[in-house]
């Protein structure tokens, strides 16, 4: 007998068997590639749980990143792409594995160790002949955009006829920076003191005004006129500019391992590049705790854009590189990523035609190809198995009802024996009585 409310092991056990058949269908269906395609020689597969993330309020991730910037990179001039390059963003991570992680040499320094970790990385690479070595970095859950400028030169030049400068930073203001030592269990180098003030300095909150760019651009001309000056340095763009030592220590470990490189590339010759200062980039800063992502993705574009005009530091002619609205605003940056991925999708269609979830963002996307909320499938699993529980429940409790009226038949056969008297029954019955006795008596 079944009380109210009661439901059997076998129940449990075939709803969750079912619950885990729906589950495996959504890990599979979110593994499905939405698009492959080669950019510049890179191979990039975007999956559904990729493409998911460009719903509003989510975090982009390293394959959605390095594909935007590697397809923004193949869009640039001959001669920009030519002097640049853009670097996996998983190269920081695998540069900074933790000790415990690796096989490391004893014999060898730390800074050694690392550039080993990632030695294959630039075999066909002479970064020293780039301008730009960008190096998109995810860190602490936060992304940020390190940028190696001119590794080749050994001092500032000016812009206008590459002649070497003389041209003094602006240290006005300068104060004593101290901070305690930071450990993040990564493998990085210690911070460089001589950045720390530039980074403290540009971690301070800016404000946020539109399109000005221009205007300080056209002031820093008039005031230097022809001393603008571009150096060997390392910028950091950080949208949430608050962790002055951990982007010191990103600049640390990128001068280590570009000594090591440069030695590896030139038969061992030594160059010392602590030379090459650094400095966290005074820019518009993220309204929110999620878009770090799209921030890196759209300081990529602004550095050709609306380049940097000069290179002494503090920089601050891009505190009003761009209003924010640029990005957050109507999910602007998302819907961008969002049609470059359909583009590349219309010229690479996926051989299997699968169609995409609907994104919901706060206003409309002009589609270019026909999609279909993804949930309706998920539902539609929902309600096949719904059918096929009740149709089991169905036959279950007619199967039920059947044994109930043989019961009901037998017994009213058996009756209806017993009153007129059947021998047969009658035998039958004493035989099971006279038995039921034997028992008892033999216990």
């Amino acid at each position: 007998m079944q009380y109210p409310g009661y439901i059997s092991i076998e129940t449990i056990g075939m709803n969750y068997e079912k619950r885990r058949r729906i589950d495996r269908e959504r890990d599979k269906l979110s593994e499905k590639n939405i698009l492959e395609v080669k950019i510049d020689g890179r191979s990039f597969e975007i999956k559904i749980h990729d493409y998911r993330l460009l719903e509003k309020g989510m975090m982009m991730n390293d394959k959605l990143i390095e594909f935007y910037l590697v397809h923004m990179h193949s869009k640039l001039s001959d001669k920009d792409k030519d002097k640049s390059y853009v670097f996996s963003t998983l190269f920081y991570t695998s540069l900074t594995k933790p000790v415990y992680l690796c096989t490391d040499d004893p014999s060898l320094s730390r800074s050694k160790n690392r550039h080993n970790k990632v030695k294959r990385w630039t075999r066909r690479l002479d970064v020293f002949k780039k301008d730009f070595i960008f190096v998109p970095i995810h860190k602490g859950g936060h992304w940020i955009l390190a940028v190696i400028c001119f590794p080749y030169l050994t001092g500032k030049v000016h812009i206008e006829n590459g002649t070497p400068s003389n041209e003094p930073d602006d240290d006005t203001g300068r104060y004593k920076v101290s901070f305690p030592p930071v450990t993040c269990g990564l493998d990085e180098a210690d911070p460089n003191v001589e950045d720390l003030w530039l980074f403290d300095l540009c971690s301070q909150k800016n404000q946020d005004r539109y399109d000005k760019y221009y205007d300080d651009v056209e002031v820093l001309k008039t005031q230097k006129k022809n001393k603008l000056v571009k150096r060997p340095c390392i910028l950091i763009f950080d949208s949430y500019a608050r962790s002055t030592m951990s982007n010191a220590m990103v600049s640390a470990t990128l001068r280590e391992w570009l000594q090591h490189e440069y030695s590896n590339k030139y038969n061992g010759q030594q160059k010392d590049f602590q030379f090459m200062k650094a400095c966290t980039v005074k820019v518009p800063q993220q309204p929110n705790q999620t878009d770090c992502g799209l921030f890196v993705m759209h300081f990529f574009e602004m550095f050709y854009s609306r380049p940097i005009i000069d290179y002494t530091f503090p920089i601050h002619h891009l505190e009003n590189w761009f209003h924010t609205d640029e990005v957050v605003k109507n999910e602007k940056k998302r819907k961008e990523v969002y049609n470059i991925i359909m583009e590349e999708r219309k010229a690479e269609p996926s051989s299997d035609g699968f169609e995409l979830p609907v994104l919901h963002l706060n206003d409309h996307i002009e589609e270019s190809v026909d999609i279909h909320n993804m949930n309706v499938l998920f539902e539609k699993n929902d309600k096949k198995e719904k059918k096929e529980e009740d149709k089991e429940e169905k036959e279950d409790k007619r199967e039920e009802g059947k044994e109930e009226k043989e019961d009901i038949l037998k017994k009213k056969t058996l009756r209806r024996k017993l009153d007129f008297g059947d021998e047969d029954n009658f035998s039958s019955s004493s035989t099971s009585s006279d038995n039921e006795e034997e028992d008892s008596d033999n216990n």
